[in-house]
């Protein structure tokens, strides 16, 4: 039975969500009646006002550690080296936690003992913008037959790109997360791009059964301005080759096949084919109609209008990426 909690906020620049977080946490253990939880604050170089929310902290179950900017990864390492209790939960600064979603994991814990690591749900909260109906319609696009009907499955090798499994909000061991992060260390070469959004399942699954859970549930606040909108592609074009676009993974095909289409398009326009547009675009008016099926009008009107805008960010960032790690190398 579990009966304390560490939960561990990696932030970089949060200061409009991460007071929301903290203080739905804090509900979140009330309504579970958990009393024993700590909630350990690890920010990664913030430059905007974050270290003022916490100047003069007086909360013996908060703490807040300020450290040059090291990138998430190590924000999160960082955090679980401090971590008081043995299960901790990991979950980003942009997120509001379900109220009952530690009700939920603590029921979980004692009806799934073969299980030692959950990873949540995650809900986008878009508040009717469109940027914000984009990151949920590729969300759901990517793995449409767990949206469709959402249930508790575990995360396995053979299953692995085909199911949801970010780092959003996950629960564990101490033990098990200190394993998996110094595999991480031993093969990657870990810097501030680091991603370890999948690169932890690739190597938690080898130490931990993993349970994804459909009542464990967060909600996901996206960035609904354009500049932020194509500064979070970029950076996740940037990160993106230690997760879903690791070489010889389904991401990266994905990836290409739009930009196949995207320069297909461009090429022929100069060209004036119109039956050669209408070829080019059929596996693009494919995806638009299972989209809708899927997502909805106003979701699937959100990719229209992205997409032309994520694909050559995210493509630049994750080619520079790999670019650099050859030569690097």
């Amino acid at each position: 039975m579990v009966h304390a909690i560490t939960f561990v906020i990696p932030t970089f620049n949060s200061f409009s969500y991460i007071e929301r977080t903290i203080s739905q946490i804090k509900v979140a253990c009330l309504e579970a009646n958990l009393v024993n939880y700590e909630i350990v604050v690890i920010d990664d170089g913030s430059t905007d006002r974050t270290a003022s929310l916490f100047a003069n902290l007086n909360d013996p179950q908060l703490i807040y550690i300020f450290q040059n900017n090291a990138g998430r990864l190590k924000a999160r390492e960082r955090g679980i080296s401090l971590a008081k209790y043995n299960n901790i939960i990991l979950i980003d600064s942009r997120i509001v936690i379900d109220l009952n979603a530690i009700k939920y994991l603590l029921d979980y814990y004692s009806k799934s003992p073969l299980f030692s690591t959950y990873v949540s749900t995650v809900v986008f909260d878009s508040h009717d913008s469109l940027i914000g109906y984009f990151w949920d319609a590729l969300a759901r696009l990517a793995w449409w037959k767990y949206y469709i009907n959402p249930i508790d499955i575990e995360i396995t090798s053979k299953n692995f790109d085909f199911v949801p499994k970010g780092t959003t909000m996950v629960a564990s061991t101490k033990i098990i997360l200190e394993k998996t992060y110094a595999k991480i260390n031993e093969i990657v070469e870990v810097n501030a791009n680091t991603n370890d959004d999948t690169l932890l399942f690739r190597f938690m699954i080898d130490f931990s059964r993993v349970l994804i859970c459909k009542d464990f549930r967060c909600f996901y606040t996206p960035r609904k301005k354009f500049a932020d909108f194509v500064q979070h592609v970029y950076h996740r074009g940037s990160v993106a080759k230690g997760g879903y676009f690791a070489p010889n993974t389904i991401g990266v095909k994905f990836l290409y096949f739009f930009l196949f289409c995207f320069f297909l398009n461009i090429v022929i326009a100069f060209n004036s084919v119109i039956l050669g547009i209408i070829i080019a675009n059929v596996p693009v008016l494919s995806i638009f109609l299972f989209s809708l099926k899927i997502n909805g009008l106003r979701r699937t009107l959100s990719l229209v209008v992205y997409t032309p805008i994520f694909v050559p960010v995210y493509f630049l960032a994750l080619s520079k990426s790999l670019i650099r790690n050859m030569v690097d190398k």
